[in-house]
């Protein structure tokens, strides 16, 4: 192992264990690009949470605070209410559902891009989702800016390599939820 993976290793062994291609990729971070150097600095506070797929065998996305994050209610895990993050996505979702979040956002790709998928113009929120649940979608390149108000569905489909997002949340307005198709809305946890 080299002296730089070493060093990752000591920050971070969670991702060497789950991701180690992107630990590989972790060691140049500390001298690459602005965003790259942010993600080091909030691996290195420890301001980061891998979000793994649904059967947790692989990590889907990698959060990381740019702001100094809070403890959600004496909990251990890191808020992400009214904060500043950014997202290295390693995969697109794995739901085969939409979902919403529980606060607004507005996201804007830094680099690489991704398919965003969103629910038909013709839906009606609170009815179930048909077939057709992810037929609309938007290419979203680097250098576009999103805004979703907390409840918006969509999902993140095919995903270009090395795509960075910054995002902006605000305040918790409601819980998290799956719309899976054919079903309605369901509470994440």
């Amino acid at each position: 192992m080299t002296a730089a993976l070493s060093i990752v290793r000591a920050f971070a062994p969670d991702l060497v264990d789950l991701d180690p291609l992107l630990a590989a990729e972790m060691v140049g971070w500390s001298d690459g690009t602005w965003y790259q150097r942010a993600a080091w600095d909030a691996i290195v506070r420890g301001w980061y949470c891998p979000i793994t797929s649904r059967d947790g065998s692989s990590l889907y996305l990698l959060r990381l605070w740019l702001t100094e994050p809070r403890i959600t209610d004496g909990e251990e895990r890191l808020d992400s209410t009214r904060s500043r993050l950014l997202h290295y996505f390693r995969r697109p979702d794995d739901d085969d559902s939409l979902h919403d979040h529980p606060w607004a956002f507005t996201t804007t790709i830094v680099a690489g891009g991704y398919t965003e998928h969103l629910p038909p113009l013709t839906w009606t929120p609170g009815s179930a989702l048909g077939p057709a649940w992810n037929a609309r979608h938007i290419d979203r390149d680097a250098g576009a800016t999103v805004v979703h108000a907390a409840g918006d569905l969509h999902c993140v489909g095919s995903i270009l390599a090395n795509t960075w997002t910054i995002v902006r949340t605000g305040p918790k307005e409601r819980p998290w939820g799956f719309h899976p198709p054919g079903q309605p809305w369901q509470y994440y946890r």
